[in-house]
């Protein structure tokens, strides 16, 4: 953070790198070494072959090093494509569910990284009933809920301070004993106005005037017409193995983790998110319910308006059948186009940078932004800052002249190094973007406004092309923690 102008500014993220040469990573530059080596060797042996083994050899690097904006090489993008042909050639990208599929006991489960998710009900010591995702036998998750107040008649001191409060509460994430990752998800949605007339029918007085209650019923009907609902969750993912879970029973386990979750709602309703408050059941399946089936969005609704509880049962609510295309995910009523971040903002920005892309869109239809952070441990954290500072100075020192990038990320990490040393935090994060439309004839229109809408955040999406099921899981409000799914290439594609 810092001020220009009596402007507060806020910057100083990079993307994690590995040393190399010519836009190469450690991998890489080992490759093209080796190649020049073995290049020098068939020129002593043979020159044709030397010839044929450099063209080769100078073939394998171009791929490699070759990357577009969003920094991903040939052979990157050659083997996703090469590995959803091979879904689509298996017929693996069709996911069937109900009575009628291969599913055991014909239930509607969830798809993909999300299948081994379970949903559990636990009591708090105020009797409350909260609920409990698990992943397996290796994280939980406690989801919160929370409506945000906006930014709208606020004084530019206060939003500073919700700024200031927000950092915060991510620098005090290193502090939370087990916590493996967060997610806040911004999540917009067209109001139908249900929970309107249910307001307003629960505040009338049976002897009002005939004028009064026709007055009331015709603002329930008319006033919600365009409007949208905002509503942010926020889910905490523990790790079993870090809570000694083994040594404790999962009551215990719980008790512990809610006793630590007032400091943490606290911090996030200082920086403006809305009063955080647990998620039951029942909120957690009508969330993820919808977002599979956003027709079924009404039926919760007037469920709730006429008092009735739906039947929570975490084997039916996924969805009956999704497809996942190479650039869209087709799933019940609702067709998805989900994307990645791929760059952050190079440079420094405002508190309202990301404004427009939160907001309510009108060609929107339903919008999810999800915003993923990982601590890191102190000790991590000090050796990734002075390895940083190590790889930039070895880049900017590889050329006779260093680039004016090179020269500006150099200082970057030694300023990364400092505040570490003064005790910040260092938070891995990402953002995932997720847009839900009625049919696949408003994809178009619809990419090229969240395109719009991010480069005017300053940030560059990629759209999750042959991956578009994944992503969309992923941007859901579960606390996945997506770090367990990757796969050992890409540690690799890092270092090439």
């Amino acid at each position: 953070m810092a001020q220009q102008d009596d402007v507060i500014v806020y910057g100083n993220w990079k993307r994690p790198t590995s040393p190399g040469i010519l836009g190469l990573g450690l991998i890489g530059t080992g490759i093209l070494f080796a190649h020049l080596l073995l290049s020098v060797a068939f020129a002593m042996m043979n020159l044709i072959y030397a010839i044929l083994w450099f063209i080769i050899g100078g073939l394998t690097i171009y791929v490699i090093v070759r990357k577009d904006k969003h920094n991903m090489s040939i052979l990157y993008r050659f083997l996703i494509k090469f590995n959803y042909s091979r879904m689509k050639s298996a017929k693996r990208g069709i996911y069937r569910s109900g009575p009628l599929s291969h599913i055991n006991e014909g239930h509607f489960r969830l798809p993909g990284i999300a299948a081994n998710t379970t949903l559990m009900s636990y009591y708090d010591p105020q009797g409350r009933e909260i609920g409990v995702l698990c992943h397996g036998n290796t994280h939980i998750s406690l989801v919160m809920a929370s409506e945000p107040e906006g930014s709208a008649l606020v004084d530019q001191d206060q939003i500073n301070s919700q700024v200031g409060r927000y950092g915060n509460f991510l620098n005090s994430l290193n502090n939370e004993p087990g916590l493996s990752s967060v997610s806040i998800t911004v999540e917009t949605e067209p109001e139908n106005g249900l929970k309107l007339v249910e307001e307003i029918q629960g505040h009338l007085a049976t002897h009002a005037p005939a004028f009064a209650l026709e007055t009331a019923e015709e603002i329930g009907n008319t006033y919600s017409a365009g409007s949208s609902a905002t509503k942010v969750y926020t889910a905490f993912t523990y790790s079993f193995r870090d809570l000694n879970a083994k040594d404790q029973g999962i009551s215990e386990v719980l008790l512990e983790i809610i006793s630590r979750m007032p400091p943490m709602c606290s911090a996030l309703e200082a920086s403006g998110a809305g009063v955080p408050a647990p998620m039951s059941s029942a909120q957690i399946y009508k969330t993820i319910r919808t977002a599979f089936d956003p027709a079924s969005r009404d039926l919760f609704d007037s469920a709730n308006t006429n008092h009735a509880a739906p039947v929570v049962d975490w084997k039916n609510v996924g969805p009956t059948i999704a497809v996942n295309e190479w650039n869209k995910y087709v799933h019940d009523s609702g067709v998805s186009v989900s994307y990645i971040m791929s760059q952050a903002p190079r440079g420094v920005v405002t508190d309202s940078v990301l404004s427009r892309l939160m907001q309510p869109h009108p060609q929107l239809q339903r919008k999810r932004i999800t915003f993923v952070y990982k601590p890191v441990s102190y000790e991590q954290s000090a050796t990734m800052v002075e390895a940083d500072v190590t790889n930039a100075a070895f880049t900017a020192n590889s050329q006779k002249r260093a680039s004016a990038r090179q020269t500006i990320a150099v200082q970057k990490a030694a300023q990364a190094a400092s505040e570490e040393a003064r005790g910040a935090s260092l938070i891995k994060f990402g953002m995932l973007a997720t847009i839900t439309l009625d049919s696949s004839d408003d994809i178009t229109k619809a990419d090229a406004v969240l395109n719009n809408l991010s480069a005017n955040a300053h940030i560059v999406l990629r759209k999750a092309t042959g991956t578009q099921d994944s992503a969309f899981v992923a941007g859901l409000p579960l606390g996945l923690s997506l770090d367990t799914f990757y796969s050992p290439f890409d540690s690799i594609k890092e270092m090439l």
